[in-house]
């Protein structure tokens, strides 16, 4: 069990293409022109496991992070709480939470479902379309496909490209959808998390001026992957650098990171872990691991390069791999973040946290 940050409760802003009320009753008309925030709350549960899987229904001191969003599907709006995960493409819920025969808009595909993460955990159950809405109140897509589960727990909803789905044949997911529904010009979103780790908001459609430093640099994601992933071109720390050039996936629904062992020894040097993992609780806030991505550079404080293991000890949150690579929200927390579907880009810089907000159209 990895043990990792807490959070209150998270922000959610969709940039879309009509103003809406936050308390409009019943499905709205779709949209309008010109782009327009709409936000929505999250809640935050604690995860078991390398990939973020079961989650509690509201906000305990516990264990590993996840962003929580509620979404209601179905002309009835039967309520479903899921996580936000870049690292998959699908939206499924438990089907304990999803009953199709009580919607009158519900469509059966007949078509199965299976998708298994990057932990192990197999998850099974069939795919239909229905009313999707983003909140209670919110904006909402029809006929939107996504699958109901025999799992416990909240669902997963998916943002990564279409390129991940499980199906043989691609659909419009969670990004592509709105953009097909014209509630945003592109398929794309960002995403930010505050400084007090209690707060924070994705974007779909925008991004917020004032949640970063220097320039938004924009990468191309590795094509021959079908993951959302960067090249990482070096890591440096206490004076110590590996030349990396290795392709990281860049992954919200993973709390802790998963790295070279060429990076995982400057990091465990920097940070002076011992053979079974511990390291001091401890750590320097003005020294930084510094991911470097060849046009900038991310660096994360050594502070936050460790979790708690509830016992008085800590633990390093990044650990070597020698086939799959992952940044999770131990990277992302320092990180601002665009993922632009339609342009297959990346764009990245260091995190700045403000109060202020300026959030543009992408």
């Amino acid at each position: 069990m990895l043990n990792f940050m807490h959070f209150n409760a998270l922000v959610f802003i969709l940039a879309i293409k009509h103003v809406q009320s936050l308390a409009v009753p019943d499905f709205p008309a779709d949209v309008g022109s010109s782009s327009m925030p709409l936000p929505l709350e999250f809640t935050i549960g604690s995860t078991i496991g390398l990939k973020k899987r079961a989650v509690t229904e509201k906000f305990q001191n516990v264990n590993d992070i996840s962003y929580n969003l509620d979404l209601y599907l179905g002309s009835n709006k039967q309520k479903s709480s899921v996580i936000i995960d870049t690292g998959s493409s699908d939206l499924w819920v438990p089907a304990s939470t999803y009953d199709y025969t009580t919607s009158d808009s519900a469509k059966d595909t007949g078509n199965p479902f299976s998708i298994e993460y990057a932990d192990g955990t197999a998850v099974n159950g069939e795919f239909y379309t229905d009313k999707l809405a983003l909140g209670s109140n919110g904006s909402f897509i029809s006929q939107f496909q996504f699958a109901a589960a025999v799992a416990k727990g909240p669902g997963v909803l998916g943002i990564a490209d279409r390129r991940q789905e499980s199906t043989q044949e691609t659909y419009d997911n969670l990004p592509w959808a709105l953009k097909k529904a014209g509630l945003i010009p592109k398929a794309s979103y960002s995403l930010y998390l505050s400084e007090d780790h209690g707060s924070g908001v994705i974007i779909f459609g925008g991004i917020d001026n004032q949640k970063y430093e220097g320039d938004l640099v924009k990468y191309g994601i590795v094509q021959d992957m079908d993951l959302l992933a960067l090249n990482v071109q070096s890591v440096a720390a206490d004076g110590q650098k590996f030349d990396e050039n290795n392709a990281y996936i860049l992954d919200s629904g993973t709390s802790l990171a998963l790295v070279s062992e060429g990076m995982m020894e400057v990091i465990s040097g920097a940070l002076n872990v011992d053979m079974d993992g511990f390291v001091s609780c401890e750590q320097p806030k003005d020294k930084y691991i510094a991911f470097d991505f060849g046009k900038n550079t991310v660096k994360v404080p050594y502070s936050d390069s460790i979790y708690s293991n509830g016992d008085g000890t800590c633990s390093v949150a990044f650990s070597a791999s020698q086939e799959l690579f992952i940044l999770g929200d131990v990277f992302l927390r320092h990180a601002y973040v665009y993922y632009d579907l339609t342009d297959h880009t990346i764009s990245l810089a260091q995190v700045k946290h403000s109060l202020v907000s300026n959030v543009t159209a992408a």
